[in-house]
């Protein structure tokens, strides 16, 4: 059924514990990967779009989309309804739009899924919700002005309030030339996305968001999405379990950029988790307390790491543990105080960070960071009643001591306010609505709103004690 939904809600379910894959789903059966041109369109049914679906091409009588209000309608493989090319497997329908109210993050914008069904030539039937597409309130407008071209034809950088957008054909910016096809690089190996923004703005951002106007599909993994990851870019900040290191100049940075985020296409899910690898979970390794088993390579700059799901340390930043009789399929230990725990999902609207995130962060003192327990082979059986074989506790005391001493900059003397980038990549140029919709995703995550459906913004997810200020120091005009 057509709705309001999270592609969105997987990502929080999978990002968001921390033990999430390379991908958002891989493909089942004929469908491959799909593109929605443009991305996101005003809700006001007045704007089209036009949705694209490949397929293997094998065995395929018929493809369809479920279109509000009007049910499944065929896609076409003719050369008709903006087919572009007949008998390619790709399977095309223009002409899309949408009427409907926006009711996330305060009216202004959201992420909807489109059901797609193959009919295969022996009468069986193959679904899936994968397509999304950006949706726009009809009075939400932000001018954009151009900065500059590129040297090759197509190539422009634009700048709203507050996002830097790439028109890149051809795919240098994310290490993506066949879009929307590839494995992204962009913060690894590829750096031209943020050259480009510090060719026209000063060396000021802590953290910079990178994302595809669009998803981007690697077909090395089954044409799943590239998933949000963190790259470290600098770590000054002495025993949070973190060497101390500069990689800031890769980046095109002299020495501002903490660190920067991939993220796929949508409103921003999870973006806190991801800013949060800036200082979480490497703390404690040494002792079990992160999901790393040292079977693997380690590389600080680029593996993400999450505090280990039998703790109790909670919070955005700890892996999930499973279990089907809790929410959703997966929670957090919680002392229950009596030598058991629960698994329990931590409501939305309460602080997402752990105290000891917090702690790290700098943004807490020490001493406000609890005892911490590590359950060894826990028995899951009973999800409200959890015992183990064994608990280690571990106060922040010992912590501190098996790290080298207490965070310094201490909690008094850290930064509470960070500056922030969006860089919004296209291989072809934008629209009035995916400017809108992409500078309400970076507005709204550096806001002082609780936050909604998968994005809690940074200021909530902190518990008010740390700020971004997401605006580009640009004369441009707001909303």
């Amino acid at each position: 059924m057509w709705s309001v939904r999270a592609a969105i809600l997987f990502v929080v379910l999978v990002g968001a514990l921390g033990a999430a894959p390379d991908a958002h789903s891989a493909r089942v059966g004929s469908f491959l990967y799909y593109r929605f041109d443009p991305p996101v369109i005003y809700s006001d049914g007045r704007t089209p779009t036009t949705l694209e679906v490949a397929t293997t091409g094998w065995g395929i009588a018929e493809v369809l989309v479920e279109l509000p209000e009007l049910g499944f309608r065929p896609m076409y493989d003719d050369g008709t309804h903006g087919d572009r090319v007949a008998g390619d497997g790709i399977y095309t329908l223009e002409g899309i739009t949408v009427s409907l109210p926006i009711r996330s993050f305060g009216g202004t914008h959201a992420v909807s899924g489109f059901e797609v069904k193959i009919i295969k030539s022996d009468g069986t039937e193959e679904v899936n919700r994968e397509p999304s597409l950006g949706l726009v309130d009809a009075d939400q407008w932000f001018p954009a002005v151009q900065l500059g071209q590129g040297p090759f034809r197509g190539e422009a950088v634009y700048a709203t309030a507050y996002a830097l957008f790439i028109v890149d054909p051809f795919g240098s910016a994310l290490g993506t030339p066949n879009w929307p096809l590839g494995s992204v690089r962009c913060g690894r190996r590829t750096f031209a996305a943020f050259h480009k923004l510090y060719s026209f703005f000063p060396d000021l951002f802590d953290f910079v968001i990178v994302m595809p106007s669009g998803g981007i599909f690697d077909p090395k993994r089954d044409y799943a999405e590239n998933v949000p990851y963190f790259v470290a870019a600098k770590n000054e900040v002495r025993h949070i379990g973190i060497p101390l290191f500069d990689k800031t100049a890769a980046f095109g940075s002299r020495g501002r950029l903490r660190g920067m985020i991939y993220h796929s296409f949508g409103v921003g899910s999870i973006l806190d988790h991801e800013i949060g690898h800036a200082w979480s979970a490497l703390f404690g390794r040494k002792l079990g307390l992160t999901d790393w088993d040292g079977r693997t390579r380690y590389d600080y700059r680029t593996t993400r790491h999450h505090w280990n799901p039998y703790t109790d340390i909670a919070g955005q930043m700890a892996a999930f543990v499973s279990h089907p009789d809790v929410q959703y399929g997966a929670g957090h230990l919680m002392d229950n105080g009596d030598g058991t725990w629960r698994i329990e999902r931590e409501p939305a609207d309460d602080t997402p960070y752990s105290k000891l995130d917090l702690y790290l962060m700098g943004l807490i003192p020490p001493e406000e960071v609890p005892p911490i327990h590590l359950l060894v082979d826990p028995d899951l059986s009973h999800p409200q009643r959890v015992t183990a074989e064994q608990v280690k506790t571990y106060t922040i005391e010992q912590l501190m001591g098996a790290e080298g001493g207490e965070r310094i900059p201490s909690w008094r003397d850290s930064q509470k306010e960070f500056n922030i980038a969006f860089i919004i990549v296209k291989d072809r140029p934008f629209t009035p609505a995916e400017f809108a919709f992409f500078s309400l995703v970076a507005r709204y995550f550096a806001s002082r709103e609780r936050g909604d459906l998968s994005l809690t913004t940074f200021y909530a997810a902190t518990g008010g004690r740390a700020t971004l200020n997401a605006r580009l120091p640009i004369e441009i005009p707001d909303q």
